[in-house]
């Protein structure tokens, strides 16, 4: 019963932070239902016509909330196998990632209130047997992954690798985040005061320049993040919580759109799949910053982080000059919803707009206004 109700929680958990992510994760474990998928949604179907609930519902609203249902129990067996959740990592990454940090943040609190009851009690005894489910799916988590990592040496393992990088020869599916981040990040805030945090002068380093920023031409270098700068942002931005300082990364990583600062010359801006409540968040990164004795000569530097309302978002894009813009399967959850559209003359989606360039220490950005409404 943990188990079912943990693999719900995350998949309804999923679809709150990231539509696109959630399509992801339904198409994931859809496959790995199979044929069995359609037959499943019918009977979710059929039950749900009986709850007096949802009797006002749409057939289309009806049929998403069954698929729904079919992917959050579908979301059991994902859990607890290991080579399904490897498959998942080589999927997507970030998805991989988010309910990584999740299932560990819930598991975590399980066990603090297990540890703080009378051991004696029926209460603890039963929620031993419980404890041990949820072990066993941190555990696939923490171990299971790093060791189907280490396969990947032997001949099998090269085998899958070159598969891999077959499909991953696009910009959304090349990783060069540190997973060491968000681990890192955990225990600074929760070994260092907040008073301490607003005046950290240290960083930390959330990985290297992506192939799509790459694309653009952004050298290829450490990205840092000012620690003081992480805990501005979330005492001015109220949107911005840790969960969603975790996720900031990945925009950088994978970004769905990228466009030139309107305010920093030397700065750019993006938007991701990554949702902050019902704003879209915004990352802006600092091209040339100025080095210090705790970084190299040569970094990027996360700037700034923010919320934006639809509205402001759809402004946004529609006034800056574009230098990148994602596949269509990604970039159309954006856009659409947003109400941006791309003149009927010009391709869309996967392409480069504009240039980086660096020069003595200056960086120009040149990009192109080609989106109107």
């Amino acid at each position: 019963m943990a188990v079912y109700t943990l693999a719900h929680e995350v998949t309804h958990y999923i679809k709150e932070w990231s539509p696109a992510k959630f399509k992801t994760l339904s198409d994931f474990v859809m496959d790995k239902l199979g044929g069995d998928a359609e037959a499943l949604i019918d009977q979710k179907l059929a039950l749900l016509r009986k709850i007096p609930d949802y009797k006002d519902y749409t057939v289309a609203e009806m049929t998403d909330l069954a698929a729904e249902e079919v992917v959050a129990d579908g979301m059991e067996l994902v859990l607890t196998d290991g080579k399904v959740l490897e498959e998942l990592a080589h999927t997507d990454k970030s998805l991989w990632q988010k309910i990584r940090d999740w299932i560990t943040d819930i598991i975590g609190q399980i066990r603090r209130s297990y540890e703080s009851l009378n051991q004696a009690s029926k209460t603890a005894q039963v929620l031993a047997e419980t404890m041990e489910s949820l072990d066993e799916i941190e555990r696939l988590f923490t171990e299971g992954v790093r060791e189907a990592g280490e396969r990947t040496r032997t001949a099998e393992g090269e085998t899958l690798t070159r598969m891999n990088e077959e499909k991953m020869q696009d910009s959304d599916k090349k990783y060069s985040l540190r997973e060491e981040f968000s681990h890192e990040f955990d225990e600074w805030m929760k070994n260092t005061p907040l008073k301490k945090r607003q005046i950290d002068g240290g960083y930390f380093i959330i990985g290297k320049t992506s192939e799509a920023l790459k694309r653009i031409g952004v050298r290829e270098s450490n990205i840092y993040w000012r620690k003081q700068k992480v805990q501005f942002i979330m005492d001015e931005h109220p949107e911005i919580d840790g969960h969603i300082i975790k996720d900031i990364p990945s925009i950088v990583e994978n970004p769905i759109v990228v466009m030139k600062s309107q305010t920093h010359d030397d700065s750019i801006t993006m938007f991701g799949d990554v949702k902050a409540g019902d704003f879209y968040v915004m990352v802006a990164v600092n091209l040339t910053p100025k080095p210090s004795g705790r970084t190299e000569a040569e970094f990027s530097l996360i700037a700034n982080a923010c919320g934006r309302s639809d509205n402001n978002a759809k402004s946004l894009i529609e006034k800056s000059e574009v230098l990148y813009m994602a596949k269509k399967s990604r970039a159309d959850t954006l856009l659409t919803s947003l109400g941006v559209q791309f003149p009927s003359d010009q391709q869309a989606y996967d392409s480069t707009y504009g240039s980086i360039t660096y020069s003595d220490g200056k960086v120009n950005i040149e990009g192109k206004k080609s989106l109107k409404y």
